[in-house]
């Protein structure tokens, strides 16, 4: 086992959420369940695709400091 992977949730056609073409409650629900975030994207325009990758990078880096700071097995 690999213990607790990071994961964020990229939804994309973030520009269709505010015309009401689908709903954001069932990916609210994945998020959680897993103990995760989600993030709505726009490949058309680019609109957090970058700010999603970066909160990734940063709960890898966290992961990564915080296992450092624990016991080896």
């Amino acid at each position: 086992m690999v213990g607790k992977v990071p994961m964020v949730f990229l939804v994309n056609k973030a520009d269709l959420v505010t015309s009401g073409a689908y709903d954001t409650k069932p990916i609210e629900d994945i998020a959680r369940e897993y103990g995760s975030i989600y993030r709505l994207t726009s490949a058309k325009s680019g609109d957090n695709v970058e700010r999603a990758f970066t909160v990734l990078g940063e709960y890898l880096v966290r992961d990564i400091v915080e296992a450092r700071g624990r016991p080896s097995p």
